[in-house]
C-alpha cells in the first residue's frame, strides 16, 4: 500500500452547512496521510466560525480577501499542495470512508497517474439516491468516450502530480463551469484514466449547483471551448468534432425549449448532422416544457 501524501482540494464559498459532512469525510479516511487545503473564497456565511471546531492538523485552511472565480481559486489552492497525488471534492459532497485507499492501491498497481470512480447522485428536492452509471464504463480510448458521454465526477478525481505539472496550464481561469471538464479533457488526450464501477463519492443534486443555475453561461463557455481546442491542431477528429457541435445545438435547444420557443428548435434540425441527435431534438420539439421540466429535475 502506498504512503504518499495525498493533496485534497477542496474549494468553499458560503458553504458552512457542508463543511462538516465534506471535510470530516476526509479526516476520517482509512488512508492517513493526507492533507486538505481548503480554500475559502471570501466566505460571508458562519464558515469560519464551522471550520475552526475542525481540530485537525492535516486541516490547512486559506481564506481569501476577495472573492474570485471558481477555477482561479482553485489554481491558488493547487500551488498550496505538497502531495504527490491531487484529490478534489467540492464542499456540498463526501466520500466514502475508504476511497482514497481504494484509488490510490489501484493507481499504483496498475501503474496509472489518474483515476476517477461511480459515484452516488443524491436528489435533495426529490429525496432519492441512485448511481451516476449503471454499468461499468470500459474504453479503449477514453478522450474519445468522455467527450461523448462526460463520466469523471471531480469529487471522485485523483491526479499524479506530475501529470498535473506537465500541462501547458492547470485550471484555465477564463472559465466559471467548464473548468474541470476542459482540465480532464486536456489530461485524458495524453493519458489512461483508471476507472473503477465503485460508488466512492456522494454528489448533491441541488438548485445551488452551478451549472444548473448558470446553463447559458455553460453553452457559451463549452462554444469557447470548442474553437480554442479546435485551434489545437490534432485535438480533435472529424468524428469528435462533429459530435460536440451536435452536442452544442442540443444544449441550445434546450436552452429555446424552457422559454417555449419551438421555432428556434426547429432551425436547428437542418444543422444537425447525427442521427442520433436529430431524433434527441426532435423529441424534445414535440415532448411539453412542463414534462420536460419535471423528468430534468
Amino acid at each position: 500500500m502506498s504512503d504518499k501524501l495525498v493533496s485534497v482540494i477542496i474549494n468553499s464559498y458560503n458553504g458552512a452547512k457542508y463543511i462538516d459532512k465534506s471535510v470530516n469525510s476526509v479526516l476520517n479516511q482509512t488512508y492517513k496521510n493526507l492533507e486538505i487545503i481548503f480554500w475559502d473564497n471570501a466566505s460571508t456565511d458562519n464558515s469560519r466560525e464551522i471550520l475552526n471546531q475542525i481540530n485537525d492538523t492535516r486541516l490547512k485552511i486559506n481564506y481569501s480577501d476577495k472573492f474570485e472565480k471558481l477555477y482561479s481559486a482553485k489554481n491558488k489552492a493547487v500551488k498550496l499542495c505538497k502531495g504527490e497525488f491531487f484529490a478534489f471534492l467540492d464542499v456540498d459532497d463526501w466520500w466514502e470512508k475508504d476511497k482514497l485507499e481504494f484509488q490510490i492501491q489501484n493507481m499504483v498497481e496498475k501503474k496509472c497517474d489518474i483515476s476517477c470512480s461511480n459515484y452516488w447522485i443524491i436528489n435533495e428536492r426529490k429525496k432519492t439516491k441512485y448511481p451516476a452509471f449503471k454499468k461499468e464504463i470500459i474504453s479503449k480510448n477514453y478522450f474519445n468516450y468522455a467527450l461523448k458521454k462526460y463520466f469523471i465526477g471531480m469529487s471522485t478525481l485523483i491526479i499524479k502530480k506530475d501529470i498535473y505539472d506537465s500541462l501547458d496550464y492547470g485550471f484555465d481561469p477564463q472559465f466559471e463551469i467548464i473548468g474541470d471538464y476542459d482540465l480532464v479533457l486536456r489530461i485524458l488526450k495524453k493519458h489512461q484514466i483508471y476507472y473503477s464501477n465503485e460508488k466512492l463519492s456522494f454528489y448533491r443534486w441541488h438548485s445551488n449547483n452551478l451549472s444548473n443555475k448558470k446553463f447559458r453561461l455553460n453553452i457559451l463557455e463549452l462554444i469557447i471551448w470548442k474553437k480554442k481546442m479546435f485551434d489545437k491542431k490534432l485535438f480533435f477528429n472529424n468524428s469528435n468534432q462533429n459530435y460536440l457541435n451536435d452536442h452544442i445545438l442540443f444544449l441550445m435547444s434546450l436552452s429555446f425549449k424552457k422559454k417555449n420557443n419551438n421555432l428556434k428548435i426547429l432551425l436547428f434540425l437542418s444543422k444537425i448532422k447525427s442521427i442520433k441527435f436529430l431524433i434527441k431534438i426532435f423529441i424534445l420539439f414535440i415532448i411539453p416544457r412542463k414534462m420536460l421540466e419535471a423528468l430534468r429535475s
